[in-house]
């Protein structure tokens, strides 16, 4: 029995906001998993999906984003699989110049990016490295105890791909995190 409400959410909701008194029995069925693929199951659309997705890791502090790259394709799923604690995962496809911008987004602080009046130079030599025709990466949000375990996950994902840094990139904190939701 783990308390999980199995039916009223929406009821029980309104009546802890207005101080009303809730009755619940208890009830001894399997655990539900109420994740994003309960409700993609259920056929709520994907834009609906991305919404919450992205205000769910605006707001949990500990959240991180994984970016797995095109170049990392064939591994996409052996990689999704050793991330702990997934909320939700997507895969994405970017045209050659949609990728540009976006690594303008993820790298924005690093000085080998370059200047954004020169539309950030140091751009082409990783989009080399991470970028393939066929534009499609892997987002997944999921949740960690702490910043030493998300880079302790990030050194063993990268130690058993040939890319290393060029198979992935994981958001530091908190605040990369919701930029790039």
């Amino acid at each position: 029995i783990d308390g999980t409400l199995f039916n009223g959410a929406h009821r029980v909701s309104c009546a802890v906001i207005n101080g009303a008194m809730v009755t619940a029995i208890t009830r001894t069925l399997p655990r539900e998993n109420y994740d994003w693929q309960f409700f993609k199951s259920r056929g709520l659309q994907p834009k609906h999906l991305d919404v919450a997705a992205s205000t769910f890791v605006e707001i949990c502090r500990d959240t991180y984003i994984a970016i797995l790259w095109p170049r990392s394709r064939d591994l996409h799923n052996e990689i999704t699989e050793s991330i702990p604690r997934k909320v939700y995962v997507k895969d994405v496809h970017l045209t050659h110049r949609g990728m540009h911008n976006f690594l303008s987004i993820c790298y924005k602080d690093e000085p080998w990016l370059g200047a954004r009046a020169k539309d950030y130079p140091g751009i082409a030599s990783k989009l080399t490295q991470v970028y393939q025709p066929h534009g499609q990466l892997r987002v997944i949000a999921f949740q960690a105890e702490d910043t030493k375990n998300v880079t302790d996950l990030k050194s063993s994902i990268r130690s058993t791909l040939p890319l290393e840094k060029h198979s992935l990139h994981i958001t530091d904190n908190h605040s990369e995190s919701a930029e790039l939701a």
